[in-house]
């Protein structure tokens, strides 16, 4: 049987998959947090809803809307965590960067108050986007 923060993870990654922005904003907590470390321009601390969406919107308008979750590989889940293991891909100027990222959620009352990304090649990343 499936951990039920791992069952709000899985929910929210089908609603970004299938474009439902409704669906994986109802998993947010309104003053979640999310870490987004390197040195890229997209690198840092957004607190809120709001911050979280700006720093979304400037992926996109970074990539072209070119983001694409390639593969889920695990969704893992505890009392207070949830980690998704997946493969992302992010293109720009004609660079592909594929990444194996973990992504860490802290939840708390089925919603997502915390988030920290870690890439597996941030070098890369940091390069496709720099500051």
């Amino acid at each position: 049987m499936e951990h039920p923060n791992a069952t709000v993870i899985r929910r929210y990654v089908a609603a970004l998959m299938a474009g439902d922005a409704a669906a994986a904003m109802a998993c947010y907590a309104d003053d979640m947090v999310m870490h987004i470390g390197g040195r890229s321009r997209h690198a840092g601390t957004y607190t809120g809803v709001e911050a979280y969406l700006a720093f979304v919107t400037r992926v996109h308008q970074d990539t072209d809307g070119a983001v694409e979750i390639v593969d889920i590989h695990d969704i893992l889940g505890s009392d207070d965590h949830a980690v998704l293991l997946v493969k992302e891909r992010f293109s720009r100027g004609g660079q592909v960067v594929e990444t194996d990222r973990v992504v860490v959620y802290e939840l708390r009352d089925e919603r997502i108050v915390e988030i920290w990304n870690y890439d597996s090649d941030q070098y890369a990343y940091d390069e496709l986007f720099p500051a």
